[in-house]
């Protein structure tokens, strides 16, 4: 009987009806807005401190947040220079790890920060605290970011994503959790170099300098591993369901 149990339980669980491929498909992270690709993401307009209104859009998986940030940079003076050699444009998201609603953080308590082509063509993973910026990997943390700039049609196209939860203490990654509120606030260096403090942040917004987001509902988007591990973990809560848990697991060296 137990062993038809089982049978049942994986039967079960790997013929769930499969989404398509569509379905599950997640942005390509290439700083390019192919059609459809952000299709069902949370939208929200944002004021910067020069006039300028970007887009933050964002989706969640189970795993991870995905955010996509357009930036109108198509006025009579502006251009768009990408390169990080030189002065350049560059995009940077801080997450507000206690709600404290302290930029940068504290020594005690640094916040959690994603630049996107600081001094390379990608994301890269920062803590921050004193007004100063760190690498994850400087501490013993990880580099756990995906993502890159580009441009359209007079826009800079930034697209990036995050684990809602790496484990990174020693990066001081913000700890995320489906339907949960977090604070984060936005800057744009408009051709400046790395370090510049000359920087166009979101306006305030009732009195708070960092902005509400909130993890969307995570239970229609994911990858395909993603189905496989929910897979895995049916199977695990019933076989734990039927046999109980184990007492003792012993290790016998064969």
């Amino acid at each position: 009987m137990k062993k038809i149990l089982v049978a049942f339980i994986l039967v079960a669980t790997f013929t769930l009806p499969v989404r398509s491929s569509e379905a599950i498909a997640l942005p390509t992270l290439d700083g390019k807005l192919d059609q459809g690709e952000w299709d069902g993401s949370e939208s929200l307009n944002i004021l910067l401190t020069n006039g300028v209104t970007m887009t933050l859009s964002t989706i969640y998986t189970a795993q991870a947040a995905y955010f996509l940030a357009i930036i109108p940079h198509n006025g009579p003076n502006d251009e768009i220079q990408l390169d990080p050699s030189v002065p350049h444009d560059y995009f940077g998201i801080e997450f507000d790890r206690n709600g404290d609603n302290a930029i940068h953080g504290s020594v005690e308590s640094p916040d959690d920060m994603v630049l996107v082509n600081y001094f390379e063509n990608k994301a890269v993973d920062f803590y921050t605290h004193s007004f100063k910026v760190y690498e994850d990997t400087e501490n013993g943390g990880r580099d756990d970011v995906k993502g890159t700039i580009g441009q359209e049609n007079g826009s800079i196209i930034v697209e990036f994503s995050k684990p809602l939860n790496s484990g990174d203490e020693k990066g001081y990654d913000i700890s995320l959790k489906p339907n949960q509120k977090y604070q984060v606030m936005v800057a744009f260096w408009d051709n400046q170099p790395p370090h510049s403090a000359d920087v166009f942040i979101n306006r305030d917004i009732g009195g708070k300098i960092f902005f509400e987001l909130q993890v969307g509902d995570v239970t229609n988007t994911g990858t395909a591993f993603e189905w496989v591990m929910a897979g895995i973990s049916v199977i695990v809560s019933g076989i734990v369901a039927y046999f109980g848990i184990p007492k003792k697991i012993t290790f016998v060296n064969r």
